[in-house]
């Protein structure tokens, strides 16, 4: 590696009915990224293509020559990006509606593909991806080794391997054995809209008092973030992760877009569970952050240490002790 490289975020708002409204938004968000330098610039999850799936259904053409001019854009400006988007992709078995992370270089070059793996309602009829992480992995124009994980694929954090549904275990394995310098991590989440009334049609949570409702969103949000920092440590590796500022279903009003606590932190967790930048957590928000090549090895040769003479990191992440134990099984109980 010859330079640090400068991974910058865009915690933006992103309108679930007009792709137009949210190209504009990625563009004023390439242009800060050039502004400051960036290499690689991240966006929320469904960022170009809004995160309503019957609606990007029936643009489908229009945003696939959106993500070609968000391209094109974010190449005259020099600008690699992690574009988030539905989109339409051509694969050995045809045209496969896809929950994506588009990879790009500086150049224009895609150099990665990340399909959502855990779709939920949301994502409509969009295929999850039907591979291991481990087969996503890439490696960035800078020789950085890195994946792309979409929302719930972390939140979620089950892979299958054959009868074995052992869920922490499996992706902690997983992403430790991969050796990662990053993960570039995109979500949406539900948020809920402060100062208002809930809208009709609303979902069940959204319909509660304010007091419960919030209570909820805070245990929702303290466990989204204790996940993030777990994975970093589990890992030894560094996140990227970056959320929307608005409501699923945000309509364009400016007013609203500092409503909106984000369901996750956007920002950078390091391999040691700490914020290394974290970004407010209210509205529009960028922000940058330095890659440096002896970042992992400095905290990997603390992590492997010896502490007192018989502990030391890797003792604790040997998964291969656990391999032979069982899923949770069912039980029954009967009460008086």
């Amino acid at each position: 590696m010859t330079k640090k490289i400068r991974i910058g975020g865009a915690q933006i708002p992103v309108h679930d009915r007009d792709i137009s409204t949210n190209k504009v938004e990625i563009f004023k968000a390439i242009d800060w990224a050039k502004e400051n330098g960036v290499d690689i610039l991240q966006t929320p999850e469904c960022a170009l293509s809004g995160y309503n799936f019957k609606v990007w259904n029936d643009n489908i053409e229009e945003s696939q020559n959106a993500v070609q001019e968000v391209v094109d854009y974010a190449k005259e400006a020099v600008v690699g990006i992690n574009l988030g988007t539905f989109y339409l992709d051509q694969e050995y078995y045809g045209s496969i509606k896809r929950n994506q992370i588009r990879h790009y270089a500086p150049n224009g070059e895609v150099y990665g593909l990340t399909n959502k793996t855990y779709c939920v309602d949301a994502d409509g009829s969009a295929v999850f991806n039907f591979h291991p992480i481990k087969e996503t992995t890439f490696q960035l124009p800078y020789e950085l080794k890195s994946v792309g994980m979409i929302c719930n694929d972390m939140w979620g954090a089950t892979q299958e391997t054959g009868k074995d549904y052992m869920p922490i275990k499996a992706l902690n394995q997983t992403l430790n054995d991969m050796d990662l310098d990053l993960i570039f991590h995109c979500t949406n989440g539900f948020k809920f809209e402060e100062g208002l009334d809930p809208k009709e049609g609303c979902n069940s949570i959204e319909k509660l008092p304010s007091e419960t409702r919030f209570s909820l969103r805070d245990m929702f949000d303290q466990w989204h973030e204790s996940w993030l920092k777990m994975t970093a440590f589990n890992a030894i590796t560094t996140i990227v992760t970056v959320d929307s500022c608005v409501h699923w279903d945000w309509n364009g009003d400016e007013e609203l877009v500092d409503k909106c606590k984000t369901a996750t932190p956007s920002g950078v967790v390091n391999c040691l569970g700490g914020w290394d930048v974290q970004a407010p957590r209210y509205g529009r928000q960028y922000f940058k952050w330095d890659y440096d090549a002896g970042t992992k090895k400095k905290y990997w040769d603390l992590l492997n240490s010896k502490t007192d003479g018989t502990w030391k990191y890797t003792d604790m992440i040997d998964f291969d002790k656990t391999k032979d134990m069982n899923p949770p099984k069912k039980v029954n109980l009967i009460l008086p």
